[in-house]
């Protein structure tokens, strides 16, 4: 459901890539675990770059990135024997090279180059979204620097939403993810994203969505 918006200076080719079912489920991926699978891409796609633009630095990258696509645009449309495996591990090489462009080095920091502060602190969310405490206001506000009773307001003010209502749904999200693309029970999915138990989780899941994460699993899994 996220949206983006471009400004295009000259000619310009876009190239959209549908994650579908058969590329998560896939069981000879080289990730293996679906879960370390899902937790890249919620990394390059949910909320990072919000707040700039995703820039490919490396001209090399760039160039790798375009033999890529033009690969898995050649494999879909062959069809060979292989095929889907090939575009799979092609899209995989793409993800992996964002990967390194949206992970900034501090040794290569300037003032003028530097991260956006909020930025930070989103990605801070995602890695710690299991850990209740480290996402309380006292503690980010050590972690950021910020005054404790700014955080929620500096949160709001950048992103436009409420920071504790952030985290709720993020989680949701997260919870959506492993039920839909992976086989972990619900007591699994609570005990990685900090809930008390699997109670918890379904009070929390049923709340937002109307329906027990049971359920959500039985109607939307294919």
């Amino acid at each position: 459901m996220d949206c983006r918006g471009f400004k295009s200076l000259q000619p310009t080719k876009f190239c959209s890539i549908r994650f579908s079912e058969v590329f998560y489920l896939d069981k000879g991926n080289e990730h293996g675990n679906v879960i370390d699978w899902l937790k890249q891409l919620e990394q390059i796609f949910y909320h990072h770059n919000r707040f700039e633009c995703v820039i490919v630095r490396n001209s090399g990258d760039c160039q790798m990135i375009s033999n890529l696509i033009s690969n898995i645009i050649i494999e879909n449309a062959q069809k060979e024997l292989y095929s889907e495996q090939n575009i799979r591990h092609c899209v995989t090489l793409i993800l992996n090279i964002l990967s390194r462009n949206i992970v900034t080095n501090p040794k290569d920091k300037t003032k003028h180059n530097e991260e956006p502060l909020i930025n930070k602190v989103l990605t801070y969310i995602k890695q710690n979204i299991g850990n209740s405490a480290r996402l309380k206001t006292k503690n980010l506000s050590k972690q950021f620097n910020l005054s404790q009773n700014y955080v929620g307001e500096y949160f709001k003010n950048l992103t436009g939403e409420n920071l504790q209502q952030y985290v709720l749904l993020y989680k949701m999200n997260c919870i959506k993810q492993r039920l839909l693309y992976s086989d972990y029970t619900i007591n699994q999915i609570a005990d990685e994203l900090g809930f008390t138990d699997e109670s918890h989780l379904s009070r929390q899941f049923k709340k937002h969505t109307g329906i027990s994460p049971t359920k959500f699993r039985q109607e939307n899994r294919m």
